[in-house]
């Protein structure tokens, strides 16, 4: 199974972990799902996420054939892909002994949002997240 070095609570904690994570995860590209790449290999994904001491980190990225090519802190513009999330709710599902079942629970609640702005990207987005497979699959990249 994929597991980086870094995980997304560690990089909120230090932002300069973000290069760190998407390195780690572009040397294992073999190991994303091809579904994956079909659906999500191609996309301008912006993250917001709101910092329990009121700030926030935004950054973007764009993937490419699933890589991710480049990161832009702040934003991009344009993006295909919004990620809201709470810096409580990061840390809750890295916690969590079922890190899948945290997100669903998260998402849930509205702690974590992840909307397409097209309709053709809100489709890919609902299959994706309709996946246990793939959730799992992201939850054993970003957490634990």
């Amino acid at each position: 199974m994929l597991k980086l070095a870094f995980n997304l609570a560690d990089a909120i904690s230090d932002p300069t972990k973000f290069q760190i994570l998407v390195d780690d995860y572009n040397k294992r590209i073999g190991e994303v799902p091809q579904i994956l790449k079909l659906l999500l290999g191609n996309e301008r994904v912006n993250i917001k996420i709101a910092l329990d001491d009121g700030g926030f980190i935004r950054f973007g990225y764009e993937t490419n054939n699933a890589r991710i090519k480049r990161v832009v802190d702040g934003g991009l513009r344009d993006p295909t892909i919004n990620v809201i999330a709470t810096e409580r709710a990061i840390e809750r599902i890295d916690n969590s002994d079922d890190p899948t079942a945290a997100f669903q629970e998260e998402r849930g609640l509205g702690h974590v949002i992840i909307t397409g702005r097209s309709i053709t990207t809100k489709v890919k987005l609902d299959a994706v997240l309709s996946s246990t497979s793939v959730l799992r699959f992201f939850c054993n990249i970003f957490f634990k």
